[in-house]
């Protein structure tokens, strides 16, 4: 009596190699593996530095061609096979008999354990994960292959998005630990300073020229905020804000934000504490940065607006500024930052405004002091 096995019965081709009709139709049975993966792999499989991961073994004639061949720096394979296949092709000495280190064969459930012990996650962040569609999902003849395919496609796109997240996050901590010596003062800082005040926010668009005559008209009574990147055109128009923000940590915010840099004397920067390090680092001026820094420790916040600790900047050829602290009532210490000569308190709406900051200093630069205390 016969036993049939999975996949039926091996046969043998005119170059002496074994392969399952039932896996890969009539493939082989006139051309020989080497000559037919070659056409269909020889310039995928030449990449450096990167995991491909191939849905099906071809009849176990895949996992040898990709054996024997040189491996291309880097690189390295994951074969996801039935594993009544895998039995088979172990017991007919199809496969090598002991598989190199970067070349693994495992069941379709078991491969992302495989393809992690092979750094999976490193590749992904070199963007250099390749699902590949083995000759039998090509064809399209054996519906199991087909579904394993697209079961790998469907849980490595989940593993994709759960890198980016990873590798976003990644870009946010990067750059606070580039910026620990810019975060040295929170936005906290300016808590109450415009309390019934006026403001006017500018942003990017093609309206944006058509407030320049009204800003300019009214620009004493109001506080002008702006974002990073009108920089330009506000310098074009005349009008000095009083506050700019920025907030991308990628490199394109400085090619779109520079234009601020003139404006250090006398506009304050407002930025997230991981803004681009090339245009923090050039920024001359005062600022003052929000968000996740404190949760390093730089410029640690604890409620109600104060600070833990006290901050000081040296004076430098950009103009520096020292941040001090002073009794705010009920036992509370709370940062006080102002402008020399305007006092936050005592204003009614309308009231005129004077430029948030004053040149007093002989050399054209602008001094901050704390409130009835030492110039800072």
């Amino acid at each position: 009596m016969t036993i049939d096995k999975p996949f039926g019965p091996f046969l043998m081709n005119r170059f002496g190699e074994r392969y399952l009709p039932e896996v890969n139709q009539e493939a082989f049975s006139r051309v020989g593996s080497d000559n037919l993966f070659g056409q269909q792999f020889s310039e995928r499989f030449a990449k450096t530095d990167s995991l491909f991961l191939v849905a099906g073994s071809d009849s176990g004639l895949l996992v040898d061609w990709v054996v024997k061949r040189k491996r291309p720096e880097g690189s390295r394979f994951v074969f996801l096979e039935f594993p009544e296949l895998i039995a088979r092709l172990t017991e007919e000495a199809i496969l090598p008999a002991e598989l190199p280190s970067w070349v693994t064969l495992c069941p379709p459930d078991a491969w992302a354990e495989d393809a992690e012990k092979l750094s999976l996650k490193d590749y992904f962040y070199l963007g250099q994960v390749y699902p590949v569609q083995s000759l039998a999902v090509m064809d399209g003849q054996h519906d199991g292959y087909v579904a394993m395919y697209n079961g790998l496609e469907t849980a490595l796109g989940q593993y994709r998005l759960q890198v980016n997240q990873e590798i976003g996050n990644r870009v946010f901590m990067v750059k606070c630990l580039e910026n620990l010596c810019e975060n040295r003062i929170p936005v906290s800082v300016l808590s109450d300073r415009f309390r019934g005040r006026t403001a006017v926010l500018l942003a990017g668009g093609p309206s944006l020229p058509e407030s320049f005559p009204w800003i300019a008209a009214h620009r004493e009574r109001i506080v002008v905020l702006a974002v990073a990147r009108v920089a330009d055109h506000l310098r074009k128009a005349g009008i000095e804000p009083d506050l700019f923000f920025a907030i991308d940590p990628h490199d394109v915010i400085f090619h779109q934000s520079k234009g601020i840099l003139p404006f250090w004397k006398r506009s304050l920067l407002v930025h997230m504490y991981h803004l681009n390090p090339a245009l923090l680092g050039q920024w001359r001026g005062r600022g003052v940065y929000m968000g996740g820094a404190a949760a390093l420790g730089v410029g640690a916040e604890s409620g109600g607006g104060q600070l833990s600790r006290h901050h000081r900047r040296p004076s430098g050829p950009g103009g520096g500024h020292r941040h001090g602290l002073r009794a705010g009532g009920a036992g509370g210490i709370r940062p006080v930052l102002q402008p020399r000569g305007i006092h936050p308190r005592g204003r009614e709406r309308g009231a005129v405004h004077r430029p948030l900051y004053r040149p007093w200093r002989p050399d054209g630069g602008h001094q901050w002091r704390l409130d009835g205390g030492d110039p800072l």
